[in-house]
């Protein structure tokens, strides 16, 4: 985990070279072995700095700094980021039920659409109930007058 950390664009870089600085040997294989991430050492440090805690610019011994910091954590089992990992996680959950919400409805809504098609192109009003035919016959035949016209 030492390495992916100090990886990172948020590790700090030492005093005089550009290389970022290369975590202790043991410091980081607590953390490590308690799950921990990259993510959650750089929460740490961002908690760290929040309650009008400062860190230098350039520390004199960065390595010992981490480790001052690790130890006033305090409980390794605790991971910073675990909310910030539960809550993407819960928005990524909330985005596939949406997700598949909108997949329901655009079927419901296609065939809905299908069906008002299937009736705008049937037979309509004029085919639609048997013998309606025989009706309209009979509905002219009683307009007419015995002499053929229409009335």
């Amino acid at each position: 985990m030492a390495s992916k950390w100090s990886a990172t664009s948020k590790a700090r870089r030492g005093p005089r070279d550009t290389a970022p600085v290369r975590p202790g040997r043991g410091l980081l294989t607590g953390p490590a072995r308690h799950g921990w991430t990259p993510r959650d050492v750089n929460q740490l440090i961002t908690d760290w700095i929040a309650p009008a805690t400062w860190i230098p610019e350039d520390p004199h011994k960065p390595i010992v700094l981490l480790g001052a910091i690790l130890a006033a954590h305090g409980n390794l089992q605790e991971r910073p980021s675990a909310l910030d990992d539960a809550r993407e996680l819960a928005e990524l959950a909330a985005a596939r039920e949406r997700r598949a919400q909108q997949l329901a409805e655009s079927d419901a809504h296609r065939a809905a659409r299908e069906a008002g098609r299937a009736a705008l192109s049937g037979a309509g009003p004029r085919g639609g109930a048997p013998g309606a035919g025989e009706i309209a016959e009979r509905a002219r035949r009683r307009r007419r007058s015995p002499d053929g016209d229409t009335q």
